[in-house]
């Protein structure tokens, strides 16, 4: 294998690599999302408190109680909403 083979295979590895850090760095984020609160929630989604602890009672939205607090991950509650809005729970 000449040198210039050998520099195209490293980096080829070198891609990978990068490829892999990012997928990595991306889960990572995902995994780290912040809690956020009913207030946020509220105003994020145009909703009322109301009807954010209606959908908590129903349990249609997945939230957390840390200190005594309730708390939600937005994308979470984005996903649950999504999909029971689009009539995988009607008849509840």
């Amino acid at each position: 294998m000449n040198i210039d083979e050998k520099l195209n295979v490293i980096l080829y590895e070198l891609a990978v690599i990068k490829k892999e850090i990012t997928q990595k760095k991306d889960n990572k984020s995902e995994r780290e999302e912040e809690f956020v609160d009913t207030q946020q929630i509220c105003e994020k989604l145009k909703l009322t408190k109301d009807a954010v602890r209606k959908y908590r009672f129903k349990k249609v939205i997945p939230f957390y109680k840390i200190r005594g607090k309730v708390l939600f991950k937005m994308s979470e509650v984005i996903n649950s909403l999504s999909y029971y809005h689009n009539g995988s729970n009607r008849s509840q």
